[in-house]
């Protein structure tokens, strides 16, 4: 068919058919062998993200993990500072009120008459009660200062790494969904491109089949020895088929019934004889 040498009128036209259908089915062929390097280069990204998705997570839970460690003594010691403060308060308001009370009783007409000496002296034990009480106040406040600065920055890291905990999560969803989404595309053309790869072939097939046909009946003398073997192989074929035709009209040319009948008659003949021979020892045992 590609040789110049050779001529026949059906080549040119079934050359040029060739060589525009064998053009798109190369051109299908290679979008295929494209679309399959996408799938995998598709693939590879999205195993490599994969990959460093788990990465970037386990770092992040061992990082959150470590500052909830360092987190929790502070907030322990922050609650029981916070608990001394309430208490100091409480306190103080209870002196305050035994102040007040005190000094009530020093211009109070009711009740009997107090010694204003001892009730002083009990006023003067009560503000060095309080004094010594609110000393505690500055170390207390002291300690909350020193601690909420160290809490609010292990609690700032600790926001920080949640808030890139929640955006490589969200990256990897959508990662995941526009891998999904490139994967049924690409394969939805590969699928398409193949189909049409195999339709160009089916065709060139075709055409291929019906110029050898056609070289075949009108064979030119060129094709002669080339054509022996083919002819060798035909009447090969022949002779079989038509010893397939015969044998096929012999088995339709028997009486089916009658077969049968003689298969049952044969069949009890041998019975029959078989009967007879086992009586036939039977009496001379």
């Amino acid at each position: 068919v590609v040789s110049e040498g050779f001529d026949h009128p059906a080549l040119g036209p079934a050359r040029e058919q060739l060589g525009g259908v064998e053009d798109e089915r190369a051109r299908h062929r290679g979008q295929v062998v494209a679309a399959d390097q996408e799938l995998e280069r598709v693939t590879r990204d999205r195993q490599s993200h994969a990959m460093q998705f788990s990465t970037d997570l386990a770092a992040l839970n061992g990082e959150l993990a470590e500052l909830s460690k360092r987190l929790e003594p502070l907030l322990k010691e922050q609650i029981q500072v916070t608990k001394r403060g309430a208490e100091l308060r409480d306190q103080l308001r209870r002196v305050d009120a035994q102040i007040q009370e005190t000094t009530a009783s020093l211009v109070t007409v009711r009740g009997p008459k107090q010694d204003p000496a001892a009730i002083q002296a009990e006023l003067a034990t009560l503000k060095a009660d309080r004094a010594a009480v609110q000393r505690d106040e500055p170390k207390i406040a002291a300690e909350l200062d020193a601690l909420n600065p160290r809490i609010a920055a292990i609690d700032a890291r600790r926001t920080e790494s949640q808030k890139r905990l929640a955006d490589i999560t969200k990256s990897e969803e959508d990662d995941k969904r526009r891998t999904e989404e490139l994967l049924s595309a690409i394969g939805a053309k590969r699928k398409v491109m193949d189909r049409a790869a195999g339709d160009a072939e089916t065709l060139r097939d075709k055409i291929l089949f019906e110029l050898g046909e056609r070289l075949y009946v009108d064979r030119p003398d060129d094709l002669g020895p080339q054509l022996a073997p083919v002819d060798a192989i035909d009447l090969e074929l022949g002779t079989h088929d038509r010893r397939l035709m015969e044998l096929r009209e012999i088995l339709s040319s028997i009486d089916k019934a009658k077969l049968a009948r003689g298969i049952l008659v044969i069949l009890l003949a041998v019975g029959v004889i078989g009967g007879f021979a086992a009586w036939l020892i039977y009496m001379l045992s």
